[in-house]
Formats: C-alpha cells, sequence, structure tokens
C-alpha cells in the first residue's frame, strides 16, 4: 500500500536541521519563574533549593535552576520537551496560586491582604483588606454556568464576594464582566510578570482605574454636601470587619 504524500519518515534536510536547532535555541533561552515541587506546590524560583526536585507545572518533566551573570536565576527543562511550554501559561498558573496561598496565610493567622486600587469615581487611591476573618478562598472556583474565577473570595456563608482576574497578556472577556456585574460580584484584575511574581505574597497594587470593576468608591458623595466625604462605603474590601 502506498504512503499518503507528507506521512511516515521525512528526509533529513540541512533545513529541517536548522529548524530543529533554532527551536533548541528557542527552548533553552525560555526562563519560568515557578515550578511543582515533589508534592505539587507551585514553588518560586526565589524559594527554590539546589537540592529539591522541581518539575514542570505543564509537561511535568524535570526543571533545574539556573542562574548567571546576565540572567535572573530561572527554572528550566533538564531535557528539552518535544514542544515548548508556553512561559505565559506558567506565570498565569504561579500567579492565582500565590495569591491564594496568601489570602489564606492571612485569613488564618489574622492579618490584612492589602489591595490598592484607583478609584475610577474619585480618581483617588483607596486601600483596602481581601482578607478579612472567616472569609473563604477557591482557586479556579466556577460561579454559576457565567464565569469561573481564577481566585474567588467568599464570605462566611460562602456568597462570592470578589473574583480575582490573573492577567498576562488577556484581559477577561467582556460577556465574563457583565456577568460579574449582573451578579454584584466586584472584579480585581491582576497583570502579573515573571518577575514581579513575588510581590503578590505582600498584597495587590492596581495602578489603573480599569483594573478594578464593581467597587464602590470608598469616598462617595454626601447626599447633604453633594461633595465627597470621608464617610465609607460598606465595600469587600473594607479594612475593619
Amino acid at each position: 500500500m502506498k504512503q499518503a504524500p507528507g506521512y511516515g519518515p521525512q528526509p533529513i534536510t540541512l533545513g529541517n536541521v536548522q529548524c530543529i536547532m533554532e527551536m533548541q535555541t528557542f527552548q533553552r533561552a525560555l526562563a519560568y519563574p515557578a515550578a511543582l515541587d515533589a508534592e505539587g506546590n507551585v514553588i518560586l524560583v526565589e524559594e527554590a533549593k539546589k537540592e529539591a526536585p522541581y518539575f514542570c507545572p505543564l509537561c511535568r518533566t524535570p526543571f533545574i535552576i539556573r542562574e548567571g551573570a546576565k540572567r535572573r536565576k530561572h527554572f528550566a527543562h533538564k531535557r528539552l520537551p518535544e514542544k515548548p511550554c508556553s512561559v505565559e501559561t506558567v506565570t498565569h498558573l504561579a500567579a492565582k496560586n500565590i495569591i491564594a496561598r496568601a489570602l489564606r496565610a492571612a485569613i488564618r493567622e489574622n492579618r490584612p491582604y492589602p489591595i490598592r486600587w484607583l478609584c475610577p469615581e474619585c480618581g483617588k487611591e483607596h486601600v483596602g483588606n481581601l482578607a478579612r476573618p472567616g472569609r473563604q478562598v477557591e482557586l479556579e472556583a466556577p460561579i454559576g454556568k457565567g464565569a469561573r474565577a481564577d481566585v474567588l473570595v467568599k464570605s462566611k456563608r460562602g456568597k462570592p464576594l470578589v473574583a480575582i482576574e490573573v492577567v498576562v497578556s488577556h484581559f477577561p472577556e467582556p460577556e465574563t464582566l457583565d456577568f460579574y456585574r449582573s451578579q454584584r460580584i466586584t472584579v480585581v484584575i491582576v497583570p502579573v510578570k515573571p518577575d514581579s511574581l513575588a510581590d503578590l505574597f505582600e498584597g495587590i497594587h492596581l495602578t489603573d482605574p480599569e483594573y478594578v470593576y464593581n467597587a464602590p468608591c470608598r469616598q462617595p458623595l454626601c447626599p447633604s454636601c453633594a461633595e465627597r466625604c470621608r464617610l465609607c462605603l460598606r465595600s469587600p474590601f473594607r479594612l475593619r470587619s
């Protein structure tokens, strides 16, 4: 039986060899900011110990730690996989796990997990706390049939309060934001880069008013004087319980 054209072993040509070499060079240049440890926990490269085993969160093959004079400390594949694993996907995975881990620790230890954001209403920076006592934190949490939050903060009774969406390259779809708005759920959009993941252990700092949706202004207009006063509107970010 004749084989269809394009199937079966391909002849080795100079072009094929060059393509393979270019792909290997590209893969060696990839710097991963996080890995899985032996228990499956997400570990940043800053936390990693050289003697411990680490694995790629995507293909699950062994990682090694690399550090040089010209490049930051990072994880890399011990043996190059057939297809490159996305640094963006690893960064997204690490970010949502760090936020959830930091939030749970803050709630457990009864300390704040601060959030700073620019208010689209008054233009000022507000400060709040996402880790009030008794709150629950879920990863990849489905909310009805309309959305799945990267990290979901819920009340003591399980009511969705704040959906945290990690953004490496793509913002949430408008339909998703509309769904959150219809459910009166505050949305926090956290843009991340591989070299800024460790900052998420300390809190969330947003510098663009479009990164927070459905959050009431903490300095609303006073019904008496029609000016912004220091009244604190009830908010999922308020510092006091």
